[in-house]
């Protein structure tokens, strides 16, 4: 028997094909507090409410605001327009859950890169990211995910491996080749 796919806020179930870990009202609840989190934003606020809202000590928040060279704001969520006034702090901070997501999918694409590296090592190549790889492996992650095929479908496909298994070597062969050939051409125009 197949467990059911539960949310990652609930835990309620999730509807049968859904690809996501939360549930369609987790998911408004969620966008619901980006919004108010985007108002927030643009009103400024004082150095112990930034220091609640990045939870930081405030003596830590007011040595970010006074060195910017040496802790970078953008990390910690503040904007480049916060300004002191006097003696005091007005602190404009952005949402950081867009970060979360900006850092995963630029981890993936890292992790991707990396691949591409060791596949061209294994090859001899010479271990460079060309500005083709770069565009190749940011296509793979702009393109959608793929349906996910039920355990019947996983079964037929792997049967029809079995059966034509020199059909589906040859075509590993020739994609593999194709790889290959592209990158030595890069290679070669690179030498000269």
């Amino acid at each position: 028997m197949k467990k059911e796919k539960r949310c990652a806020w609930c835990g309620g179930p999730l509807p049968r094909g859904s690809r996501g870990e939360k549930c369609y009202s987790c998911q408004e609840l969620q966008l619901e507090a980006l919004e108010r989190q985007l108002k927030i934003s643009t009103i400024p606020v004082n150095v112990k409410q930034a220091a609640l809202m990045i939870n930081k000590s405030e003596g830590h928040v007011r040595r970010i605001l006074e060195h910017p060279e040496k802790y970078p704001w953008k990390n910690y969520g503040i904007v480049e327009d916060s300004y002191r006034a006097g003696k005091e702090w007005n602190v404009f901070l952005t949402p950081l859950e867009h970060e979360k997501e900006r850092a995963k999918l630029l981890i993936n694409i890292g992790e991707s890169a990396l691949n591409k590296l060791q596949i061209k090592k294994v090859f001899g190549f010479n271990p460079v990211i060309t500005p083709k790889d770069m565009l190749s492996v940011l296509k793979c992650h702009v393109t959608p995910v793929p349906r996910k095929k039920t355990p019947r479908e996983r079964k037929k496909q792997k049967e029809g491996i079995r059966q034509n298994l020199d059909g589906y070597t040859t075509s590993l062969i020739s994609a593999l080749s194709e790889i290959v050939c592209d990158w030595s051409a890069h290679e070669e125009d690179a030498a000269r």
